[in-house]
């Protein structure tokens, strides 16, 4: 049995951490010594440095890059550090710098607005000839982070058009999705994940996450050919499948992520039987899409005609309609408007919403730089971080997710974003929107039955051999710690690395300056 084994088993039935962390500190390695020698150094903290040295030390770290840096929130003692200055991959910790500096310059009341225009007229018989125009702004609620049925307002949309009188549309429903700029995938990441969830691309139009699913419900009989049902529903992007019924669920998902036909092959058991539905409960398979805009405007001509509105016209994006809107000879009839940056930001730290926090860097730049992109965002990030972090080296903002393994922080750069933020108008939002152990979130099965309950708020970072915590965490003496944990380079499963944070964290909380 490992010492992080022993140590974690020890502190979850509440006993003290010290009789066994002592029986290993005399066979460390000389470490940190300059810290642990100074006479100046409280009797406490040499303990604490101590303790964290020895659960550094075990051999699943072997193969790691390692860098910690701790420090009390209100002061400049620095309580322990290690490769504080060295760079590592952050994972999702990157949505921390991205969300406290969208609070920062934004404002927490920031919203975003999508607007419908009509560009024509409506003749008396109910027939509207021209154009209808949404005009995005790159607002990511329109999901089920943030409302229970997304679709609701696209349906308050075509309510508004059949009170104005339309009864047939003769034009094109066309998506203005120039706020930001076309790259819709951020630097680095990976093109065999783009039809992952989390790969999601990048648009000023969005809907359900730049995302659909393709609910699979298993035959009547064996060898039946399964039923597919798409959520929105819609007749963009389309589904081909050759699933058939059978005693297990094995299903193969596959879609070029350049169009927008996903293919799935395999076989499905039939499932729990869902008494309500009269039928068997489905096997979800998520996709993107490969043309957000597109995909918006289908799902809302979807709710015009499901509204009895007959659309004689297509859907074009703004780039492909070729012709600059104009906006003053254009009719605005209705909008939808955001909850604000506050709520936004929750979801994004509280969830690891990926979409999110890309949107919420091109808002940066947009607003910023005045143009929606990467290279802009990248120098509006670094104009923003200066007055507190000044230019540090080691750090490289790819982009706002922490997607791209291409992104690199330091620990000591972590600390002054977090203690930045301390003091700023914004302190509260910010730390109410890191995840809590036992709550809703990345932490949700982290950290149970433990002292640590109520008193750490961290962002998690995971990507294959990288797994980061950073946050606030009080002590047994109420003081409040601030701390940023980075493990790179390791080679053992993630939860022991997770195990690993986990101690440390539950050391600061046992830790007593008494």
């Amino acid at each position: 049995m490992t010492f992080i084994t022993r140590f974690f088993a020890l502190f979850l039935v509440q006993q003290f951490i010290r009789i066994i962390v002592l029986a290993f500190v005399s066979a460390l390695p000389l470490f940190a010594q300059d810290m642990q020698n100074d006479s100046t150094i409280s009797k406490s903290i040499r303990q604490l440095r101590a303790d964290l040295n020895a659960i550094l030390s075990d051999t699943v770290l072997n193969s790691a890059h390692i860098g910690v840096f701790i420090a009390p929130a209100k002061s400049k003692e620095i309580i322990y550090a290690r490769n504080e200055t060295k760079s590592f991959i952050p994972a999702s910790k990157m949505k921390v710098y991205t969300t406290a500096m969208a609070l920062e310059y934004l404002g927490k009341d920031f919203t975003y607005t999508t607007k419908v225009y009509l560009d024509g007229v409506i003749k008396s018989d109910g027939e509207y000839i021209g154009n209808i125009i949404v005009r995005g702004s790159g607002d990511p609620t329109l999901s089920t982070y943030f409302r229970e049925k997304p679709m609701k307002i696209f349906e308050q949309w075509a309510s508004v058009l059949d009170s104005l009188g339309i009864r047939s549309m003769r034009g094109n429903l066309i998506g203005d999705d120039s706020y930001f700029d076309q790259q819709l995938y951020g630097d680095g990441w990976q093109f065999d994940e783009f039809t992952y969830y989390y790969s999601a691309p990048v648009s000023s139009l969005i809907m359900n996450d730049n995302t659909f699913d393709a609910a699979v419900y298993a035959g009547s009989t064996q060898g039946a050919k399964a039923l597919i049902e798409l959520s929105p529903l819609t007749k963009y992007p389309s589904v081909n499948h050759n699933i058939t019924t059978d005693t297990v669920t094995s299903i193969n998902s596959t879609r070029d992520p350049y169009t927008p036909l996903l293919e799935l092959q395999g076989t499905i058991k039939p499932g729990r039987f869902d008494s309500v539905k009269k039928r068997s409960v489905p096997t979800i398979i998520t996709s993107t899409v490969d043309n957000p805009t597109i995909f918006f405007l289908q799902c809302f001509r979807s709710a015009i005609e499901e509204r009895g509105i007959k659309v004689r016209g297509g859907t074009f994006a703004v780039k492909e309609w070729g012709e600059k809107m104009k906006y003053s000879e254009a009719r605005e009839v209705c909008s939808y408007t955001s909850p604000p940056l506050s709520e936004i930001v929750r979801v994004i730290n509280t969830h690891s919403h990926n979409l999110g926090a890309e949107v919420l860097l091109k808002t940066i730049a947009k607003e910023r730089q005045g143009i929606g992109g990467y290279e802009q965002a990248r120098v509006a990030m670094q104009e923003l971080l200066y007055p507190f972090n000044g230019h540090p080296q080691g750090t490289s903002i790819i982009d706002g997710s922490g997607l791209s393994r291409s992104n690199l922080l330091t620990p000591k750069g972590m600390m002054a974003l977090l203690q930045h933020m301390l003091s700023s108008p914004n302190k509260d939002v910010f730390i109410n929107s890191l995840p809590q152990p036992g709550e809703t979130g990345t932490l949700r099965s982290r950290l149970r039955k433990t002292n640590v309950i109520g008193n750490l708020r961290a962002k998690t970072g995971t990507l294959t051999g990288v797994s980061s915590l950073c946050g606030y965490i009080t002590t047994k003496d109420k003081e409040q710690f601030v701390f940023s944990l980075f493990f790179n380079n390791y080679t053992v499963p993630t939860g022991m690395i997770r195990n690993i944070q986990d101690v440390i964290c539950m050391r600061l909380n046992a830790f007593s300056r008494k």
